[in-house]
């Protein structure tokens, strides 16, 4: 029993020497080095510590790059997508007459509504208001109409711009080409002059009155040429 004991605690004495030595022998290492040393290593830490963290910075620059172009390329995607989405609605409602129902309602809804903030005499003065400017906006159309029809040729496939009656309308007898303008009957010739508030120049019946009352037509739809009856040789 008593020689176990020893026997244990030489080698736990042996252990000990053994550290003893290690620890005398790191003093002894570090001991030895001098200061430009000691200081060169621990430059060399700092340069490998600096490294990597530009390394990560540069690796977290690139990072947040990356996904702010991923945002802007899914903010542009879903912008595109919407606009796309918008315009396919709004088509399908222009299609369904939806927006023509919509504008007659509003419209309906503010002549309701606009007696409420304007008194009678504002409301009529806002009505001849507005009836002058359809007039006047008649009638630049009818300008524009007349003088693009005073340019064109003798082609009778040309087509004929039309022109608005006082009603702001553009009568469904009115001629399309310059063919269907010179060939037009007496009675389509008559009843566009009575639309077109053109009744001063109906030329009476006789044989010539298509030819007059077509020509008086012609004139006010701006073209240059005239229906001219051929004599007969004598």
């Amino acid at each position: 029993m008593s020689t176990a004991t020893s026997s244990h605690s030489a080698a736990a004495d042996n252990v000990i020497t053994n550290l003893k030595r290690s620890l005398n022998d790191l003093r002894a290492t570090l001991g030895s080095l001098d200061e430009t040393t000691v200081q060169s290593i621990r430059d060399g830490a700092e340069a490998s510590i600096n490294s990597e963290l530009n390394r990560l910075r540069d690796q977290m620059a690139a990072s947040n790059a990356k996904q702010e172009q991923d945002i802007k390329d899914i903010n542009k995607l879903l912008t595109q997508v919407l606009e796309e989405e918008i315009v396919a609605e709004l088509t399908k409602l222009i299609d369904a007459g939806v927006l023509e129902e919509i504008d007659d309602l509003v419209k309906e809804e503010v002549r309701r509504q606009l007696p409420r903030y304007l008194s009678e005499d504002l409301q009529k003065e806002v009505e001849n208001h507005q009836e002058e400017l359809a007039r006047l906006e008649r009638e630049l159309h009818n300008a524009e109409s007349v003088r693009a029809n005073a340019a064109l040729t003798s082609d009778p496939e040309l087509p004929l711009q039309p022109l608005y009656n006082t009603r702001g309308e553009v009568n469904e007898k009115f001629p399309k080409t310059l063919g269907e303008l010179f060939s037009m009957t007496e009675e389509t010739a008559v009843l566009l002059l009575h639309d077109y508030g053109l009744t001063a120049a109906l030329s009476s019946t006789g044989p010539n009155s298509r030819d007059k009352n077509v020509n008086e037509f012609i004139q006010f739809c701006g073209v240059r040429y005239r229906l001219v009856r051929r004599r007969s040789p004598p």
